[in-house]
This record gives structure tokens, C-alpha cells and sequence, in this order.
């Protein structure tokens, strides 16, 4: 179980014909949510890029459509398109059939 955005990029460049990940789920803290309690969220996405101040952010889309960020303001946060866009995408969920 990776603890960060780091180690899980390790397990996914681990990949192979016999090593696929087909799922990812994060652990959101109450801070990053806007919630009262941790929540278990399904990623669709993960990206990587700069929030509107310049920042260093990674942007977690959650299969309900919500968009989370793990620096700045907290809480569901739709970044722009721009930003969102210009992210590089870390992870994305593969398609089930």
C-alpha cells in the first residue's frame, strides 16, 4: 500500500504483462475534502502540475466527479481547464469492459 504520490508511481512503472494495476483508491484526509471524517475515494485520475498561484499541486479525480488538490485551498476544488489540462496525468484509471 503505497503512502504517497511517489511511491505509487514506483508500483506503476513496476508494471508487466504479470503486474497490472487496475484499481487505485486514496485515502482523503478531512482537510483535503472539506469533510468531517477521512474518506476512501476510487481515483479516475491523478495529475500533476501548478495551481493558479504557481504552486506544485496534484490534482486527485475521484470517480463521483470530484476534484481534489493536495496543496492550497482545501476542499472540492474544480481547477480550471487550463490547469487541469496542462497537468501531467500521473494515473488514469483503465477502462472495464
Amino acid at each position: 500500500m503505497p503512502s504517497d504520490v511517489q511511491m505509487l508511481m514506483g508500483i506503476l512503472n513496476e508494471q508487466s504483462e504479470d503486474f497490472v494495476v487496475t484499481d487505485v483508491l486514496a485515502m482523503m484526509p478531512a482537510w483535503m475534502t472539506g469533510r468531517d471524517r477521512w474518506s476512501l475515494e476510487r481515483l479516475i485520475e491523478l495529475r500533476s502540475g501548478l495551481d493558479a498561484q504557481n504552486q506544485h499541486v496534484n490534482f486527485y479525480v475521484t470517480d463521483t466527479g470530484a476534484i481534489y488538490q493536495d496543496f492550497g485551498p482545501k476542499g472540492e476544488y474544480i481547477p480550471t481547464g487550463i490547469e487541469i489540462q496542462a497537468a501531467r496525468l500521473l494515473y488514469s484509471r483503465p477502462c472495464k469492459n
